[in-house]
This record gives C-alpha cells, structure tokens and sequence, in this order.
C-alpha cells in the first residue's frame, strides 16, 4: 500500500518542488537587494518596496506561498490520505446477493 501512495503522490510532490525551485531561484537573484532594501531603513521597507515592480511582486507572492501552502498541501494531500485510512478501517458491507449466515 506505501508503493500505491508514494506512486499517487510523485507527481504532486514534483510539480510542488518545481514551483519552489523556480521560487527559489527568483528570490535568489533579488535576495541580496531586498535584505539591503530592508537593513538600511526598515520604517520606508514598504514604501521603497513599491518603487521596483519586480521585488514588490516577489515580496507578494512570497507572503502568499507562506499563507497558501499549509491550506493546499492539507487540502490536496492529507485530506485524500485521512479519507482514504478511514475508508480502508471500516469493516466491509455484506454485498446484496449475500444470504444471511454467509458473512461478508
């Protein structure tokens, strides 16, 4: 059943990984600028943020991953999992052609 699961979760899992590589990488060209941007005044941070569209919009979408995530990744992989375990846990229903005293 762990080979079924890990098969099911391959594809999610990478399509996740790539999009944080990409990330990543973005913020990696910027990430020096920013921390600069935020050491040498930390009360205009925002204000001079909103002066370069393209750390602005990589500050946004950043402040969104960390709030979107949690929610997806619950969604999208525990969710399927939890339901699937308590699916698996529940005794099996006699089936309708069953004449009593024959079990499951």
């Amino acid at each position: 059943m762990i080979w079924l699961t890990w098969r099911q979760l391959r594809l999610s899992a990478l399509v996740v990984l790539v999009g944080l590589a990409a990330y990543a990488v973005a913020l990696a060209a910027t990430r020096g600028q920013l921390a600069d941007l935020y050491a040498d005044s930390p009360s205009d941070f925002f204000q001079l943020l909103g002066l370069d569209d393209l750390k602005q919009g990589l500050f946004d979408f950043g402040t969104g991953i960390i709030y979107a995530v949690p929610a997806v990744v619950g969604v999208f992989w525990g969710a399927p999992m939890v339901a699937h375990h308590h699916v698996s846990a529940r005794p099996a229903r006699p089936s309708p052609t069953a004449t009593p005293g024959e079990g499951c």
